[in-house]
Order: structure tokens, then sequence, then C-alpha cells
């Protein structure tokens, strides 16, 4: 038998605001094997089907997880089956928003990030490593990383000197915290390979944004989040052409690390067409835009998505932000 067991977070100001997006992981309070998942709607409010007992109730071990918000983790709730007024399987959990801590010096990014294991549950002790890139020659990033970083890496640690001082090259070694956190400052617009413990052939090729805070897992792991037409190719998001005409549209794709890009894109994004008898739609990669061909007249849209399995997965997963490009042939 189950019951229904409804769990509602908010943030703690005065007055307080449900939180939405928060991921909640129900597990068996003795085993800690994960019993049940789910995610906050726009009321806060998630709910599950849980095997309750007579009071004091069947125990659970609940841990609650969003970036930019901090959670009493681990908490315990009991479910009680049946329902005898005035008990109630409605349980109220409140977090901490936050945002990502800045670095107070104006050269440097600070590059936070939380790490988990296979569970869920937050990675403590965990050793991670920072290393100065340098090689000979031309530098090719790991094959993990991608797209490639914005500046060409010449061999050299990026920068190398830093207000006249010799940037020295070194292993920095940090650890997560209670809560699997970690935070560290790195020179801005530096580039760097950064791995785990058990994971040292694994490296990860990293740029630092000019910025003065950063999610460290966007750092490892990029996400495309925002694709911008061009304003002269496009304006307003929108192309007009006459049938047997092309249109060449640029576009910057940008990046959850904070970068932009819009070549060499093929094998992450793909471009669809609403309407292949309007006109033809494809992507070239030499150039870095997408060309559009009339074909007869009306009006098609063009829109972008992810191809599969080309970059990290991600739970909840990301979506690009764009606006459809509206093509007009006449």
């Amino acid at each position: 038998m189950a019951i229904s067991v409804d769990i509602f977070v908010k943030d703690t100001q005065a007055p307080s605001r449900p939180i939405e997006g928060v991921v909640v992981n129900v597990y068996d309070a003795t085993t800690l094997v994960l019993v049940a998942s789910g995610t906050t709607d726009a009321l806060g409010q998630a709910a599950f089907l849980l095997p309750g007992s007579v009071s004091p109730g069947t125990n659970y071990e609940v841990r609650f997880f969003k970036a930019g918000v901090l959670f009493s983790n681990p908490q315990r709730i009991a479910v009680i089956e049946p329902i005898t007024p005035p008990q109630s399987n409605v349980f109220d959990i409140s977090g901490t928003l936050t945002t990502l801590p800045v670095a107070t010096d104006p050269r440097l990014c600070r590059c936070t990030g939380q790490f988990v294991d296979f569970r869920g549950l937050p990675l403590v002790g965990n050793l991670l490593r920072i290393t100065a890139i340098q090689d000979v020659g031309s530098l090719t990033p790991a094959s993990s990383y991608s797209p490639t970083p914005p500046t060409l890496l010449s061999g050299f640690q990026v920068p190398k000197v830093l207000d006249g001082k010799m940037v020295a090259s070194q292993t920095i070694e940090a650890k997560t915290d209670q809560n699997g956190r970690i935070s560290i400052d790195l020179i801005r617009l530096g580039q760097f390979y950064i791995s785990f413990a058990g994971e040292e052939d694994v490296p990860w090729c990293v740029s630092v944004p000019d910025r003065s805070s950063v999610n460290l897992i966007d750092l490892i792991h990029p996400q495309p989040v925002t694709l911008t037409w061009d304003s002269v190719d496009a304006p307003y998001n929108a192309v007009a052409l006459t049938v047997g005409a092309t249109a060449n549209v640029n576009f910057e794709l940008l990046f959850s690390n904070f970068y932009g890009y819009s070549k060499e894109l093929g094998h992450i994004i793909e471009f669809t067409n609403s309407d292949s008898d309007v006109g033809d739609v494809s992507y070239d990669s030499a150039n870095g835009n997408v060309v559009i061909t009339g074909k007869q007249a009306g009006t098609l849209e063009v829109t972008v998505s992810v191809r599969p399995n080309m970059t990290p997965a991600r739970v909840p997963a990301y979506s690009i932000t764009f606006v459809p490009l509206v093509v007009t042939v006449s």
C-alpha cells in the first residue's frame, strides 16, 4: 500500500515564497536506497506515493538540491498510513536562496561547484586538481571538451604574466566540504586542466570567463543555452527573400561558461525547417552560418535544438533559449 505525501519547499525570506525546480530525493532511512524522486512545481510542491505505517509512521530520509539554494540535508519525514485527523503527510521545507560567491580581486573569478555521487548525495572530501596548461607547440584540448576554447592554445599556460609577475607552473589541490561544495579563485581568461582523484587520466580543459563568479560545473561541462540571430542578417529575427534567392544568416550561440561561438557547431546543434516546400535550410560549418534558399511563396520558421547525446547529460536537462527565425519567401 502507499499513501499521498506532499512536500512543499519555500525560501526563508519574509514573506516566504515557493521555490520551483528543486530536486527532491526520498531514500529508505535504513538502507539509503533511493525510493522516489521528483521536482517541485510553481507552487513549490513535490508529490509522492509512499508506503507508510501506523503512527509514528515509516521513516524516510529526504534530500533537496537546487543550484543557488542551501538546504539542511538530510532531513527526516515519517509517513503515516492510514491518516487519522489531525495527522497529515504534508511537510514544509525551507531553503536559503544564495548567489554564487564573488572574487574580491577584480583580476580573479571565483569558481564554485557542488559534487554528488551516483546516489545524488554530496561527495565529501573529493580531491580536485587544477594544473597549468603546458605543452610544446599547438595544444589540442581534451576530446571531452566541446567546443574548442575561444583562445588559441599556444603551448603555454594562459596567462603567463599577471601584473608584471610570473605565473608559476604548478598544480593546485582542493577538496570538497561536507556539502560536496568547492570554491576557488582563478585568474580571469586563464586556461587550465581540471582533474579528479581517481580520474587523473581524464583532464578537463576549462577557460575561465572575465567575470567575478561562475559555476565550476559549467566550466567543466559547458552547455549551449542561448542562440541569438545576427541583427544585420535577420533584423527582428526575420528574413525576406524571393524564390530562388539565398540568404546567409549568422548567429551567436552562448554557452553556460559565458563564451559565445558561431562556427564548428554542426555536431552539437541542428536547425529544423518547418516547411521544406517553401525553402531549404542548411548549416554551413565552414562559414558558421545558416543558409536559406527560397523555393516557393510562403513562410517557414527555423528552430534550434541540441543533437541527442552530443552534450553531457544533465538532470534536469538544459534547453536552448531562442526566438524562431521567420523566413518569408515571395
